[in-house]
């Protein structure tokens, strides 16, 4: 049996031309086989992708149970190729960590300060409207008065009872898992998978090419073009440093179906895969990319069937259970720079759950990379890395400032809202300003001048510019008091 190398006579070429007899072939044999790869029953060998074996750890028990029951009778024809066997040891630890141990210890102190938010905004409700319901509506304020009773009495009471049965139930959720890194299950059933043999150097070296010449087609076509030049991959041109995974992940798939298990006859395969925000493995509705069937037959004269997991397993969700949905990607949030490597051009903005990568490439303006610098505020939204994970996108720094002559047009006309307002509920670390149609948030550390947020108090004057927080809603930026003269 011939060897086949990953080379220009064996590899994705888009510039290849076909013929009406090979993209006939193509189209039909992937249609006689389609279903017979849609139904789990079937032969067809399964390469099992990254992003299906990471979500594991962010998935309900019992969805973990249904994975691995799957896995356990797939186990004889699920293959993994040797760049997805690197993937998964190599962010299987981190993952655990941020993506289950991280999320699960924090839950307790999210209750214990969601429950202080609520007390603090009823309280605030009961103080702003005294006047009016205790003069014109006695009979609603008489049961406002005994309602702040009960703040303190039956609230704090279910506060703590609640409080204790989340802790323990988290707990003992903790302590089943605590040995994960070492014990598990998912690991145990992988080890029984075949495992492809890895490209050579002179392989790898030749897809790294490949695709930078693809992509650098592909970045340069307009948006309602890009259909046509979509290549497995493209869409981690800005992920962490190396985007080539998912290119060597297809390169690997077509050499094992040319020559089969066995070395002894061509093969169909299912590629199972989680990936579906980026649109480079099928098209964003699920339906197949058509040039890659055609490319796939070129090579190998059998069909490649890329196929959305959770689409393919219905009784199985792949949903995070264990982080909040905030992964509305055309919301436009704010945070600060937490952490920032300037050598190696990467760095992470601070969230409540867990704090966002991001890198030069996912900036907005890659060049403005380097003004950046730790405690800059930043605007960005939510993106997908190639295994599923939220980033930061469109990030671009932010200047809140009082001189008009500092702010960008664009800024100007989106931050600079000067209102006067109200200070009220400093405590915590946080207080509210009085404005329509909401009052607005603020924190300690966006208070500036000359007054300090701790000498702040009810009632004073202030002025401050909008801007918003990490779930995209309005909150006071910038604070600073006025004086009695302002």
């Amino acid at each position: 049996m011939i060897e086949h190398t990953i080379n220009d006579n064996f590899c994705y070429e888009p510039n290849k031309e076909l013929s009406l007899p090979i993209v006939h072939k193509a189209l039909k044999r992937y249609s006689e086989y389609k279903q017979e790869a849609f139904n789990i029953s079937g032969k067809i060998p399964i390469v099992v992708d990254t992003s299906v074996l990471l979500r594991y750890y962010k998935m309900s028990q019992q969805d973990k149970k249904e994975l691995l029951a799957f896995l356990e009778k797939q186990k004889d024809r699920i293959i993994l190729t040797r760049q997805i066997e690197k993937e998964f040891l190599g962010r299987r630890i981190s993952v655990i960590q941020k993506d289950f141990f991280n999320p699960l210890n924090k839950i307790h102190k999210s209750f214990e300060e969601t429950y202080k938010g609520i007390k603090s905004l009823l309280s605030r409700f009961i103080d702003d409207n005294q006047k009016l319901f205790s003069r014109d509506y006695p009979d609603i304020w008489e049961s406002l008065s005994e309602k702040r009773e009960l703040l303190e009495q039956n609230i704090l009471a279910d506060e703590k009872e609640l409080g204790e049965k989340i802790k323990s139930q988290i707990e003992e959720t903790l302590k089943n898992n605590k040995d994960i890194n070492i014990n598990d299950e998912l690991l145990d059933i992988c080890s029984q998978f075949t495992v492809l043999s890895s490209l050579n150097e002179e392989e790898i070296q030749f897809i790294e090419k490949l695709y930078d010449k693809l992509n650098a087609v592909y970045q340069n076509v307009k948006d309602n073009e890009k259909s046509q030049f979509v290549f497995p991959g493209c869409g981690d041109q800005r992920d962490k440093g190396y985007p080539y995974g998912d290119f060597i992940i297809f390169h690997e798939i077509l050499k094992f179906m040319k020559k089969g298990l066995n070395k002894e006859q061509p093969t169909d395969v299912i590629f199972l895969t989680n990936e579906r925000e980026k649109g480079d493995w099928f098209n964003k509705d699920m339906t197949p990319i058509v040039h890659y069937i055609n490319q796939v037959y070129l090579n190998t004269e059998r069909s490649l069937f890329i196929i959305n997991a959770e689409r393919w397993l219905e009784n199985i969700s792949f949903d995070n259970i264990h982080q909040s949905d905030i992964s509305n990607q055309d919301l436009i949030r704010e945070s600060i720079v937490l952490r920032l490597n300037k050598e190696e051009k990467w760095g992470f903005i601070e969230t409540r759950i867990d704090n966002l990568y991001f890198n030069l490439q996912l900036m907005k303006n890659p060049d403005e990379f380097m003004d950046l610098n730790e405690g800059d505020i930043v605007r960005y939204q939510i993106r997908k890395n190639q295994w599923g994970e939220d980033v930061a996108g469109n990030v671009e720094k932010i200047i809140y400032s009082f001189d008009d002559d500092k702010l960008s047009k664009e800024e100007s006309t989106i931050c600079n809202i000067k209102i006067f307002g109200d200070i009220y509920g400093n405590t915590f670390g946080y207080g509210f300003i009085h404005a329509n149609p909401e009052n607005l948030y603020f924190k300690s550390t966006d208070v500036t001048g000359s007054f300090s947020f701790d000498k702040l108090k009810k009632f004073d004057k202030v002025e401050y510019i909008k801007g918003k927080n990490e779930n995209g809603d309005e909150i006071a930026r910038k604070v600073r008091k006025l004086d009695a003269q302002d």
